[in-house]
């Protein structure tokens, strides 16, 4: 994830940070976005669910009140950087999968 290593270069969120990661974090916000939970405890329950994934992926799964101290200190600049990378390199791959309007044009992203 190069990408992930230069906004965490230009946005220090791991600096004095002793349980969880930047990237375990991006990687519980990314899983609570993808699978629509609207809690920190259904992102939680979904993310242990995985943990043997995220061992290969070289994260760990949080604890809500984790998640939620880090959601609250870390700067959220970071987090925007990364998911806008993601959008600029999935959009193009996504694209022709949507479904056209009745006007056939695509729905604006």
């Amino acid at each position: 994830m190069a990408g992930f290593r230069s906004a965490g270069q230009q946005h220090p969120a791991d600096a004095g940070v002793r349980r969880l990661t930047t990237k375990s974090q991006f990687l519980a916000l990314l899983y609570g976005q993808l699978s629509g939970a609207s809690r920190l405890r259904e992102i939680v329950a979904g993310v242990h669910s995985h943990s043997a994934r995220l061992y290969h992926l070289g994260a760990r799964p949080a604890q809500r009140s984790t998640l939620a101290d880090a959601n609250a200190d870390r700067p959220p600049a970071v987090f925007a950087e990364l998911f806008a990378l993601i959008d600029d390199r999935q959009w193009g791959a996504i694209e022709p999968l949507l479904p056209k309007n009745q006007l056939g044009a695509r729905p604006a992203g």
